[in-house]
């Protein structure tokens, strides 16, 4: 697999950031504003971060919009190492973008460019205050071959594999996490906006490689009394309507306690049918399943995702996720290819079920 992990931001509120991102930096919020509904605000020295698995090279796009430029550099994207940042990318006042090495503990000391040397900086420009832009940012960490790259809408402005200059006190060879938004350099107040998010590791034979200017569309379960799914075997809370107790929406998801569906059966099974995608045609590069679960007493109980194609066999998900008995958590599971193989389509993923089952 190449896609690690998608998100719009469109299915859950502030409160439940760390439900979904391994890390968050003082108070970052989910509100209104993005390119396609909500977005992610962050403020100066906030930021969010995923954990990743310990691999040399990643991918991550993201829209991004400042609200205004703040009178020095603001980290906008950082690749960490086992301990400390690596690499980040930032933003000067003029709107030029910069490559920067981190030569100190900058993880523990706040994600700063103070303690680091610049690689390479482009010209004044390259974003605009209250503007949205595609950023692309690939790094390879190497003692001796890394590489930095950076695309803005599709246009390469950054291109460098001199690394050489880290302090190698500093460098790992591998990336454990990636934080995106960071610090001014001397404090003050600067706002960001930042939507439709993507991360890809270099593996694998698809989207293995910078996938453009992406749109992350979420769409939520439609109740049984709309188009109830074929598979059923989960308990229903309240009124037996399997959908509608899963179906929330951006503003109440999740509700956790308050309607759901169970089950402690092997094997059974809930899918849903969802309202169709916006595009009539689009180059899909994946579908992520988020399912929001917990256990409602000790012992061992897991769960995979599932889709199934319309007048298709339901397909179980790679990933076997063990719940908490304390407090919901996500299991997002990404399918690059549809269910028998091959690339989806927009027919595809409009008469596709997913749900949930039970797996031991």
């Amino acid at each position: 697999m190449a896609l690690i992990y998608i998100d719009g931001f469109d299915t859950y509120q502030t409160a439940d950031l760390l439900k979904r991102w391994t890390d968050v930096q003082l108070t970052p919020t989910i509100g209104s504003g993005g390119r396609t509904g909500q977005a992610c605000q962050l403020g100066n020295s906030e930021s969010i971060s995923k954990g990743l698995p310990a691999v040399s090279a990643y991918i991550v796009g993201f829209a991004y919009k400042p609200q205004s430029f703040y009178s020095s550099s603001v980290v906008m994207c950082s690749f960490v190492g086992a301990s400390f940042d690596q690499m980040m990318l930032c933003v000067l006042p003029t709107g030029a973008l910069r490559a920067s090495v981190a030569t100190a503990n900058h993880r523990l000391a706040g994600v700063t460019e103070i303690n680091s040397t610049a690689l390479y900086t482009t010209g004044g420009g390259i974003l605009s205050a209250d503007t949205w832009s595609y950023i692309e940012v690939r790094c390879l960490l190497s003692a001796s071959v890394g590489e930095f790259e950076v695309r803005v809408n599709g246009v390469p402005v950054i291109e460098t594999t001199d690394l050489s200059t880290r302090d190698t006190s500093w460098s790992d060879t591998n990336i454990y996490a990636i934080d995106i938004g960071g610090n001014t350099t001397s404090g003050g107040a600067s706002v960001a906006y930042v939507d439709d998010v993507y991360i890809c590791d270099t593996s694998g034979s698809v989207n293995n490689d910078f996938l453009g200017d992406v749109t992350v569309e979420a769409i939520f379960p439609q109740t049984d009394a709309v188009s109830p799914g074929s598979n059923a075997d989960f308990t229903c809370s309240a009124a037996a309507d399997h959908g509608a107790l899963v179906d929330e929406s951006a503003t109440d998801f999740p509700d956790e306690d308050t309607t759901y569906v169970y089950s402690s059966t092997i094997g059974h099974i809930d899918s849903y049918h969802y309202p169709d995608i916006t595009p009539v045609s689009a180059d899909i590069k994946g579908v992520q399943v988020n399912i929001c679960a917990k256990k409602s007493t000790t012992g061992t109980r897991t769960y995979k995702s599932v889709a199934k194609l319309a007048a298709g066999a339901t397909t179980e998900g790679a990933t076997a996720y063990a719940p908490s008995d304390t407090s919901y958590a996500y299991g997002c599971d990404i399918w690059e290819a549809k269910p028998g193989g091959g690339a989806w389509t927009v027919s595809d993923v409009n008469g596709a079920e997913f749900g949930v089952t039970v797996e031991a």
